[in-house]
């Protein structure tokens, strides 16, 4: 995920629109290839049934579709994120040490 696209989640969930949230989350999934199981996509679908009038449904539903026909990859050692995605790590994989205060 972009960090345009985690700070457009973030922004609409702080102004309280879940759906377009959503349909960022959605769209990166599709676009990521990222496999999803039944019950995910039945949760997901029974909370658009939930949202009326918004243009984004009919294409929601179809890539939630697609993503529970993907398949798992798996992930080699150099492409695995580390364990706390938003701490920065050296190129060991390591923390930097924090200067004390």
């Amino acid at each position: 995920m972009t960090n345009v696209e985690a700070d457009r989640i973030y922004i609409a969930i702080g102004i309280g629109e879940a759906l377009d949230a959503i349909e960022v989350l959605i769209t990166v999934i599709a676009r990521k290839r990222i496999p999803v199981t039944e019950e995910l996509a039945a949760t997901v679908n029974t909370w658009l049934d939930c949202h009326r009038g918004h243009n984004a449904k009919p294409r929601l539903r179809k890539l939630i579709a697609k993503a529970k026909t993907y398949r798992p990859q798996p992930m080699s050692t150099a492409t695995q994120q580390p364990a706390h995605p938003g701490m920065p790590h050296d190129a060991h994989g390591t923390k930097p040490e924090r200067d004390s205060i």
